[in-house]
């Protein structure tokens, strides 16, 4: 039968949105014409128009009718009598876009649709479960998951091969550590069907994110920031033999502000244009590795939701005073904002940035461009270019692109060859310098570890935990130019009556003589 097809874009009126996965969703209407309300047995305009009549009359002899006829649509109030029982229907394909995010209106997923059967689910949520409890094995959240993991996970597997599965409420708390800043901690259910979305998402914008993107990937944490900015330094600057500016960017209340509907967009629009394109296993296309039906399902269960309408605070009521309105989730316009905390909100943080950063190299061909999350860098030559950027042309693009705000106290610019700060460190020529907060932190771990030591005869299980403590700090100083400050604080009376220290001062070791485990690996 013949059809009017007319887009989810043009039914709406027209949409404010411009980004293409919201033009190819389409309402199929048969175009089985209406009854001639004169004979009431003749139809009339079969196969050139379709209608769908409301379900209530609007007076005993008219009706709202919407009208199709290929072309246009109108918005009709006419007789009843011509009413044909005909309802529209939702073209679903797997190659079918975003459905448009609605505040408080989750889209129908039929489980039909989905390409990954419920043992793949099932092989998935596995693998996923294992990411998750990674660093949680000590939390009673994880071991009550793992205490009846088959029926747990089982669980899960039911509710997203329904499409019934729904996050629970997340725990809400304050560190101050850095600064102050509000956290959501999403319950364990939740972050091992997180875990599932990241595996699934990943390995996909991995290879669309630019070189320097530094946060949340694997091998290329702070560290490597650090080491991707003094290269770019020694670049601008010729091995610092010519004079060069950085540019530094700050944004503000990044993830507060993080446009949803824009984010899924991006992430739609991505998986369905490039899914010809060959997976990293280079045999499969990602149409084919992927099941983007079920990405998008999974993806409406964690950004259509609010956490902050149903969380459940921890710690005192006075533990939010003094937190930045910009940095309170519950402030944020609705469809604004994602939590800190979450694997997958660091994985959107790339994703959303990325928008920036494609236009920061293809369009304004900024060689020395690069950021952990949401502090970037600019490093240029031409000091007329940075102030221009830093005025007029990032706030612009930030704004109009990524749907973010640029910080006005926390952009500034420095010369190339001077104290430079990035991710924890003052970056000289030659070497590195770690800043005071980071040494201040250093020196008052290791005085507490002296101190439980000179005041007790340590247990085996102390000296293991305080050899952990001491070479994570030690691993991170070892960064740096800091052997004096290391020396200072670790080769004392105390540490050195259990610990070996190597020559280095990057690692000590428990003495022979306190190892009463002969088989302890040490």
């Amino acid at each position: 039968m013949p059809v009017c097809d007319v887009s989810a874009q043009g039914l709406s009126g027209g949409s404010s949105r411009s980004h293409p996965a919201y033009s190819e969703v389409s309402t199929i209407v048969p175009a089985a014409g209406n009854r001639n309300n004169s004979s009431g047995t003749s139809i009339n305009n079969v196969g050139s128009n379709g209608n769908c009549w409301s379900s209530s009359a609007n007076s005993d002899t008219n009706a709202r009718n919407l009208n199709l006829n290929g072309t246009n649509f109108n918005w009709n109030n006419n007789n009843r009598a011509n009413g044909l029982t005909v309802r529209p229907v939702l073209e679903v394909t797997t190659s079918a876009t975003a459905v448009p995010l609605v505040a408080g209106v989750r889209p129908s997923f039929p489980s039909c649709q989905m390409k990954l059967t419920e043992q793949n689910i099932r092989d998935d949520l596995n693998v996923a479960y294992l990411d998750a409890r990674r660093f949680k094995r000590p939390t009673i959240a994880q071991m009550e998951f793992e205490e009846y993991q088959e029926v747990s996970l089982e669980g899960l597997v039911s509710a997203l091969v329904t499409r019934t599965y729904k996050p629970l409420p997340a725990f809400c708390f304050i560190t101050f550590d850095p600064v102050q800043r509000e956290v959501f901690a999403s319950q364990f259910p939740d972050r091992v069907v997180q875990h599932m979305l990241y595996n699934y998402l990943a390995p996909f914008f991995e290879r669309l994110f630019i070189h320097d993107t530094y946060s949340c990937r694997l091998g290329m944490g702070t560290d490597y920031g650090v080491k991707r900015y003094c290269h770019h330094l020694r670049s601008v600057t010729d091995n610092f033999t010519k004079e060069a500016w950085v540019l530094m960017v700050d944004l503000s209340g990044y993830f507060m502000s993080i446009d949803k509907a824009l984010l899924f967009d991006t992430i739609m629009h991505e998986l369905t244009s490039k899914a010809d394109r060959l997976s990293d296993d280079h045999v499969h296309t990602w149409g084919e590795k992927l099941d983007i039906d079920f990405c998008e399902y999974l993806l409406h269960c964690f950004l259509d939701r609010n956490p902050a309408k149903d969380r459940i605070k921890l710690g005192k009521p006075s533990n939010w005073i003094g937190l930045p309105a910009n940095k309170q989730l519950e402030n944020s316009p609705e469809g604004i904002g994602i939590v800190i905390g979450d694997i997958i909100s660091q994985l959107f943080s790339n994703i959303n940035l990325n928008l920036t950063d494609q236009w920061a190299k293809r369009e304004m061909q900024l060689e020395h461009w690069g950021h952990y999350v949401d502090d970037h860098f600019v490093m240029s030559m031409d000091l007329d270019l940075l102030n221009r950027l830093q005025d007029e042309i990032l706030p612009e693009a930030f704004k109009n692109i990524a749907h973010v705000n640029l910080h006005p106290k926390k952009c500034h610019i420095v010369p190339a060859d001077g104290a430079n700060q990035f991710l924890g460190a003052y970056i000289r020529k030659g070497f590195l310098l770690p800043r005071q907060r980071t040494i201040d932190k250093f020196v008052l771990r290791m005085q507490e570890r002296e101190y439980q030591l000179m005041m007790d005869t340590p247990s085996l299980q102390d000296l293991l935990d305080i050899r952990a403590s001491v070479n994570s700090y030690l691993g991170i100083m070892s960064h740096y130019k800091s052997f004096n400050l290391r020396k200072k604080y670790i080769d004392t009376p105390a540490f050195n009556k259990y610990f070996l220290l190597d020559e280095e001062m990057h690692k000590m070791t428990i003495k022979k003589e306190y190892l009463h485990d002969p088989y302890l690996i040490w």
